[in-house]
């Protein structure tokens, strides 16, 4: 049986591609970046990328991503610090969400 994180990896690595230039990014990829975050508050529909990140939060959350890769704890990290940084109510909020 396949864990319930194995969809964490490309999930953690196409957030990251939206991220990869963090001091050029675009209005578009700040947008994009945001509907993902109202997506995972339920504040927002989901597109599919959207429904995967909201699926691994609770592991990444609240479990501390123990099920992870240490590659994909090195991606969530990088994920979850670039979100506290920019979005702080957001990251609150998904904490709270998913704690």
């Amino acid at each position: 049986m396949q864990s319930p994180v194995v969809p964490l990896a490309a999930t953690i690595i196409s957030v990251i591609a939206f991220l990869c230039c963090i001091n050029s990014i675009s209005c578009q990829s700040l947008d994009f970046i945001e509907k993902q975050l109202l997506c995972a508050l339920d504040k927002a529909p989901c597109d599919a990328l959207g429904r995967q990140i909201r699926a691994v939060l609770p592991e990444i959350i609240q479990k501390q991503c123990r099920q992870c890769s240490a590659e994909q704890l090195a991606y969530a990290n990088i994920v979850s610090k670039y979100i506290q940084t920019n979005f702080p109510q957001a990251w609150g909020a998904l904490v709270q969400k998913y704690s």
